[in-house]
């Protein structure tokens, strides 16, 4: 994605969000890419529910169907003005973890985290573990919480942190514990 198109999904989520909520929704994400395969714009919006229970095909319905009125909005259009493409879905099994209070809310379960760039010891807070993974970006682990700006993960029967401000990717691995109960 440019630069541009961040911006225009900042400010869409800006005016989505609120809307999704007052569906009895949250918006967990929100992607924007200028073009798609249908022509114009694709408008992707990940929902969940606020008390955790799983997102039914008539809960994507029903928020695709009370925008309506929101994306016929001057608002809305001044922003996007042409015609787009709306995607309404689950965040899906491996669901992403995007604020720190995610962390907080699936302690305990198995996650993947994506870094900028390779950890120093000081931002890893583990020495023995730096030792053997001094250039790793891609984390797999346990999920035990989030204190101090710092996601903090056990991987390797080691506790590590990891710095929120170089995630670039986050989110729940619950596919590879499926695919390890079938071999």
């Amino acid at each position: 994605m440019t630069k541009g198109t961040n911006s225009i999904a900042s400010r869409l989520e800006a005016l989505v969000s609120p809307e999704v909520k007052g569906l009895g929704f949250d918006l967990l994400d929100l992607e924007y890419s200028p073009s798609s395969p249908q022509g114009g714009p694709l408008l992707r919006l990940f929902i969940e529910n606020p008390d955790g229970k799983p997102i039914s095909f008539e809960d994507c319905v029903a928020v695709d169907h009370g925008l309506d009125t929101f994306f016929a909005s001057s608002e809305f259009d001044s922003l996007l003005p042409e015609g787009f493409t709306l995607e309404v879905s689950s965040p899906g099994v491996d669901r992403p973890l995007k604020r720190p209070s995610d962390f907080l809310r699936f302690e305990g379960k198995r996650a993947q985290i994506k870094t900028y760039r390779p950890l120093t010891a000081e931002e890893i807070g583990n020495g023995k573990y730096f030792e053997h993974h001094q250039k790793q970006k891609n984390f797999l682990g346990i999920l035990r919480g989030y204190t101090g700006e710092s996601v903090e993960l056990e991987s390797d029967s080691e506790r590590i942190k990891i710095p929120y401000a170089l995630i670039t990717k986050a989110y729940l691995d619950v596919s590879s514990q499926l695919s390890l109960k079938d071999e």
